[in-house]
């Protein structure tokens, strides 16, 4: 189903260059990344109780062998002052479904103005320790980046973004409910403001994002159910964020860094699997005791440094999360890996990545991570 579908994919965006070739500048591409490897887990999250001191379960290992969600099949298209793109991924978390990844269009208007409607990638990047070792798949300096159905008028590297406000987890604990289509209102548009420069030898890009919101008090009814008290708690959700990729010749950095509160909010959901293991009563991010004011905080890093030579590129980078509210909570991933071209359009990368679990917020030391092998990359 996969190869069917890229398939015919790849006939519309051929069928539709064709028909408009003669107006408008279509540049195709595509980019296939493949992994081999094994992975190593020294303990499951699930090992651990919520009693301090205690686990169970052993480490596993198992053999990674699969398609990468960065790969990717698109086309870029210009005719005069409009420009846009066009992309579609794998999604190996979705039975290998292919989905809609960058669908937008760009208007250059008069005196330096861009409008930019669609789905694209957000104007931040965030660290993300399970992926460090492909960063180079997506954005700048990142090796993540969230994409959300956005409208951005920018003028001159300053830009307003109103973005899709993302739906929030169903039922938080401590009771209270947040779900976005019963009990949770929200006042403002979802809208980022920042500043983005550019040139030949540097990226780097500053600013912040989030919205107001409210939710009710939810206690106990009858049988059990849950009865709303009606007790407004107003709160926000933000992320502060800092980017950048410098060129110095042969050597090159890239770093991001990024505060956020109540990611989950934001749609990112890499947070939330920091509730590996618990202390009294489970937390959901940002639903802690008292909404507006003690919701979870977490700050996370990215940099990578990388030396290009005749041989290939080698780069070594280092992510790091952590629960500034649960201050022993966090992870640290290290990559290294050595991009190797063979032909023009196939690339060999053996890469190792490690992940320290470091602590849970039972104060008690968690397991690693250790995966190892080689992705192979065609590029066309």
């Amino acid at each position: 189903m996969r190869i069917k579908t890229l398939f015919f994919t790849a006939v519309i965006m051929s069928t539709a260059a064709a028909v408009f070739a003669q107006d408008t500048k279509i540049t195709p591409y595509a980019s296939i990344r493949y992994f081999m490897g094994a992975y190593y887990q020294s303990k499951d999250f699930r090992d651990y109780g919520v009693t301090p001191g205690t686990e169970r379960g052993n480490d596993k290992l198992d053999f990674a062998n699969s398609l990468l969600n960065t790969s990717r099949l698109g086309a870029r298209f210009q005719k005069g002052d409009v420009s846009g793109e066009v992309q579609v991924r794998t999604n190996p978390g979705h039975s290998g479904a292919v989905t809609t990844a960058l669908a937008y269009g760009r208007y250059k208007a008069p005196f330096g103005l861009e409008i930019t409607a669609g789905q694209m990638e957000a104007p931040w990047s965030y660290a993300n320790a399970n992926e460090a070792w492909d960063n180079s798949g997506d954005g700048i300096g990142s090796s993540k980046y969230q994409r959300n159905p956005q409208v951005m008028i920018s003028f001159k590297g300053f830009y307003v973004d109103f973005l899709r406000t993302p739906k929030a987890a169903a039922t938080g604990a401590n009771g209270y409910h947040d779900s976005m289509h019963i009990n949770r209102s929200v006042h403002m548009p979802f809208t980022a403001v920042g500043y983005e420069f550019k040139s030949d030898r540097a990226d780097v890009g500053i600013g912040a994002a989030g919205y107001k919101y409210t939710v009710k008090e939810v206690g106990t009814g009858e049988n059990g159910g849950a009865n709303i008290k009606g007790t407004d708690q107003d709160a926000w959700t933000y992320i502060g964020y800092l980017h950048g990729q410098i060129k110095l010749g042969a050597p090159y950095i890239k770093f991001n860094a990024t505060y956020q509160k109540s990611p989950h909010l934001l749609g990112m959901p890499s947070m939330v699997h920091f509730n590996s293991a618990t202390s009294g009563t489970a937390r959901r991010p940002g639903l802690g005791s008292g909404v507006a004011n003690a919701t979870d905080a977490y700050f996370e890093g990215f940099v990578e440094l990388g030396f290009k030579t005749g041989l290939g590129t080698l780069s070594a980078n280092v992510a790091y999360i952590v629960n500034l509210d649960e201050a022993d909570e966090g992870r640290m991933g290290i990559g290294l890996n050595f991009a190797m071209p063979i032909v023009s359009g196939f690339k060999v990368t053996p890469a190792v990545l490690y992940i320290d679990e470091m602590k849970d917020r039972n104060g008690d030391k968690q397991g690693f991570d250790l995966l190892a092998g080689v992705k192979l990359q065609y590029d066309l």
